[in-house]
């Protein structure tokens, strides 16, 4: 599976990419949310997109909210990591189409959400 990967954090970039890359998928990675959507808005068509929620010029919210509102790739699932919830960031991710891990608290639970989005699209392609 194609991954677009954002985060900030050049040492969390490089560590989810490496334990992605070894579970099989293709992982791209970027440093913040504008990266992200100029990557897509070029031609860039992973099957997920793993954006960081805190960063810098345009936030993983944002970019949910981008994407679901762009005809030419809200069909993309996008997951959206982060460090700590505020008063109601599960609901606005969940309302974007997107799938809600804590950063740092629970990484095995971004790696089954990738699992699971991997499982939906091989079932899909047959």
């Amino acid at each position: 599976m194609k991954i677009l990967f954002a985060d900030d954090m050049k040492m969390m970039r490089d560590l989810v990419r490496r334990i992605l890359e070894r579970r099989g998928h293709i992982v791209e990675t970027v440093t913040d949310g504008d990266e992200l959507l100029e990557k897509l808005a070029s031609g860039s068509r992973p099957d997920l997109v793993i954006t960081d929620n805190n960063m810098i010029r345009v936030n993983g919210t944002d970019v949910l909210w981008r994407i679901r509102n762009d005809e030419r790739f809200n069909d993309i699932k996008t997951m959206l990591v982060i460090v700590y919830s505020g008063d109601n960031i599960r609901e606005k991710v969940e309302k974007f189409g997107g799938m809600f891990v804590q950063k740092m608290v629970k990484v095995d639970d971004l790696f089954a959400c990738v699992d699971e989005v991997a499982a939906e699209i091989a079932k899909k392609n047959g």
